[in-house]
Formats: structure tokens, sequence, C-alpha cells
């Protein structure tokens, strides 16, 4: 059995996976923590969130570190905490009115 300083190398290797643990579960629940402010933040922020673009590119932004993505799913958390799905929903339907609309001039395609 090797040793340094007296220590079994098995003892470094069982200490460092001890540790390895205690971080991640330290930073999982650092992760959840976040998740709940901001959860708690677009509750909050909602009205704001939905109607200004900058503010909403700004809360995509805290998003991002996170993995998190509002607009994944529209029956998800954040769809249904923001009403995000109903944003591009309508989007998509006024985009559809605009291409049937100018469908005599161009075909109904935009670049």
């Amino acid at each position: 059995m090797l040793k340094r300083g007296g220590i079994p190398v098995s003892a470094y290797k069982k200490k460092a996976e001890e540790l390895r643990q205690s971080e991640l579960a330290a930073a999982m629940e650092t992760v959840k923590e976040l998740e709940h402010k901001l959860a708690a933040f677009a509750k909050t922020h909602k009205h704001t969130i939905q109607h200004d673009p900058e503010c909403r590119a700004k809360f995509f932004d805290m998003c991002k570190p996170l993995g998190v993505d509002p607009l994944s799913a529209e029956n998800g958390f954040w769809g249904s905490m923001l009403g995000i799905g109903e944003f591009y929903y309508e989007l998509s339907v006024k985009v559809a009115e605009i291409c049937l609309a100018s469908r005599s001039r161009n075909g109904g395609i935009m670049r």
C-alpha cells in the first residue's frame, strides 16, 4: 500500500471524493436557490418581462447561466409563469397575417 507522508494514498482519494461530492451538493443547492429567486422575480415582474423587450432580453440573460430556457415549452413552468407561449403564439399569428396580406406583392415570402 502506497503512503504519502505516512497516510495511505487511498485515504487521500477517499477525502478527495468526499470533497468533490460536498462541492457538487453545494453547487446544486445554489442553482436551486437561484432558480427559486428567478421564479419569484419572474412572477413579480411578469408584466414588464412580457411587454418590455429590453427587460425580456435581460431576463433571458439571467436565465442563461442556469441553463433555464423560458421559451422551451408553453405548458412548462416558465410558459405558465410568464405567459410567454401566448406572446409567441400571437406573434406568429401576426407574421402569418402579414405574409397573407403581402402575398399578391411578394408571394407571401419576406426577407
